[in-house]
């Protein structure tokens, strides 16, 4: 891949512009006070410092693609998750949003890539710029949990750009069924593989869209809203996206949810939900199994849609009888995995997921420290983890638990709190650690570089200056912490690879991580951390 320009951003109105050439980060003096807003300071981050493809614990391979031939106008936009003025009650996916304009921007010249998230600013500025500009293909990235706000923006959309292919992702097709009449071209994902090689695909044929328009208008007629939606036919082979290692809150990897994609570094045990071996996917009879019940359940809507999305909680009702017809058939007794949000771990998900045959469930509890957590945007209580562990493991599935070491919010003391309440579920109900080190934003998805950089942003209405992410920036005991604590812990992982000389699994390292930090606050379940990650050396392959 050639050389990867540097991306500085434009914010204006709300409004951010992604380009590959040099600006000035101008700030409006109302808009500052929400820079706070941790997608935003992510987005500006990850693109002016090009800390998305140097990530050290997620591998993201790009395909060297060439738009450089290509003039056209793009624009991304998430969900708002807001109601006009008011705060915004969950967080947008902006993560894939900016990466994607990003890779799109650094292989192009012509290509105007710009950004929008109304999460800053409100609807009226993303409103503001469609009465402005003129868009050949609008990227929206939405969440299931907020159709209603979703519908309004793609309405304004549509109502100001009539001449654009709107590409809508995140939330399943069959949803959108029941909408009213909209141009629109829906895909199942947009921040994943799949959804960025159509995107991409797209951009590539900027020139002869007809096809495309064609399709999106096609399935805007009332017969069609009706039936399945038609999707963009795409080549998956050639232009794939691959989350080959697995980010660091899914440890197994996105690509392990998702039966249709090729990816190259695929489960070596071709296990129920990967269904598929280093050389790609294979039809083998669990998946035509698993395509005949999920066909059942959609009444005939599209086999080649995922099962679910990135947390089984979604959508429990489809799960829940998913989970029912899975546990009366012959791939039953077929090891899966999967994840779920801590509050939406209701006891009737959880027996519909242990008769599906479900033998380990992923927690992203990021701390046991509720004040921690609660910055983090986890809202659950400590009761409430305790409840929904417990339930898993009497039911007999494996829980694991995700943690993040480290924020801007921790303390020693918080961290202390989390490492004790680790080792006594690690030992007393062997429960599967991940963890992670460093300096992470609040939603979670990418890690921050080692080595903070700042951005000076200057205000349109005044000379004040701000130095973004500040709230990146921990305090200076933990700040020294981490450091010690990194250290420590390549000194154990050294000893403790020399001594065995075989591969560590990263569920095993996250035992040394937490080791090292307990040795370095003195706590006494060093020792059990010691212990449980030669135990858990020997237990079969984990996904990792």
């Amino acid at each position: 891949m050639k050389d990867q320009p540097n991306i500085t951003l434009k914010i204006k109105d709300g409004i951010i512009y992604a380009r590959s050439i040099n600006q000035k980060l101008n700030i409006p003096e109302k808009v500052l006070s929400k820079l706070n807003h941790d997608n935003i300071v992510d987005g500006m981050y990850m693109i002016s410092c090009g800390t998305w493809n140097s990530l050290k614990e997620t591998t993201v391979n790009t395909v060297d693609i060439n738009l450089s031939k290509i003039r056209a106008r793009l624009l991304f936009t998430t969900s708002s998750n807001i109601i006009d003025e008011h705060e915004q009650n969950v967080t947008t996916p902006s993560f894939g949003i900016w990466r994607l304009a990003y890779h799109i921007a650094t292989h192009s010249v012509d290509v105007d890539v710009q950004v929008c998230d109304p999460s800053l600013g409100g609807i009226r500025f993303l409103e503001i710029l469609l009465k402005k500009e003129e868009y050949d293909l609008i990227c929206f990235s939405g969440m299931s949990t907020n159709l209603k706000e979703d519908l309004r923006l793609l309405k304004i959309i549509e109502k100001y750009q009539p001449q654009a292919i709107i590409v809508f992702g995140g939330v399943d097709s069959q949803a959108l069924a029941n909408w009213e009449s909209l141009n629109i071209l829906p895909i199942d994902y947009i921040i994943t593989g799949h959804g960025e090689t159509i995107i991409r695909d797209i951009v590539m044929k900027i020139d002869s869209l007809c096809d495309n328009k064609k399709l999106q208008q096609k399935n805007s007629s009332p017969k069609v809203l009706n039936g399945p939606i038609q999707l963009p036919s795409i080549d998956l082979d050639e232009s794939m996206l691959p989350y080959g290692e697995g980010d660091i809150v899914h440890p197994y990897g996105y690509t392990s949810k998702v039966l249709y994609q090729k990816f190259s570094n695929a489960c070596p045990e071709t296990c129920f939900w990967c269904v598929s071996s280093k050389d790609g996917l294979v039809y083998n009879d669990a998946y035509e199994a698993l395509m005949a019940i999920k066909s059942k359940i959609r009444d005939g809507w599209h086999t080649d849609m995922s099962v679910i999305d990135n947390n089984l909680s979604t959508h429990q009702k489809f799960i829940i009888d998913l989970c029912s017809l899975i546990g009366k058939s012959s791939i039953q007794k077929l090891p899966k995995h999967g994840k779920l949000t801590i509050n939406g771990a209701s006891n009737e998900l959880l027996e519909a997921l242990s008769f599906a045959g479900f033998i380990r469930l992923s927690f992203g509890v990021e701390s046991f420290d509720k004040h921690v957590r609660y910055q983090l945007g986890k809202s659950f209580s400590n009761a409430e983890i305790d409840k929904v562990i417990y339930k898993t493991i009497e039911l007999g599935i494996q829980p694991e638990i995700n943690l993040i070491f480290c924020s801007p919010y921790e303390t020693k003391e918080s961290i202390s709190a989390t490492l004790i309440k680790t080792a006594e579920l690690v030992l007393n109900y062997k429960c599967i650690v991940f963890v992670v080190l460093g300096l992470y934003c609040t939603i979670g998805t990418k890690k921050i570089s080692e080595h903070i950089k700042t951005i000076e942003i200057s205000s349109e209405e005044g000379d004040s200056n701000i130095l973004l992410p500040w709230i990146f920036q921990p305090s200076v005991s933990v700040n020294d912490l981490y450091s010690n604590g990194l250290d420590e812990y390549n000194k154990i992982l050294d000893e403790f690879s020399r001594q065995r000389k075989i591969f560590i699994p990263n569920h095993v390292k996250s035992l040394l991580k937490c080791q090292a930090f307990s040795k370095l606050l003195d706590l006494p379940c060093e020792r059990t951390f010691q212990m449980m990650a030669r135990k858990q050396l020997k237990w079969r392959y984990i996904h990792v």
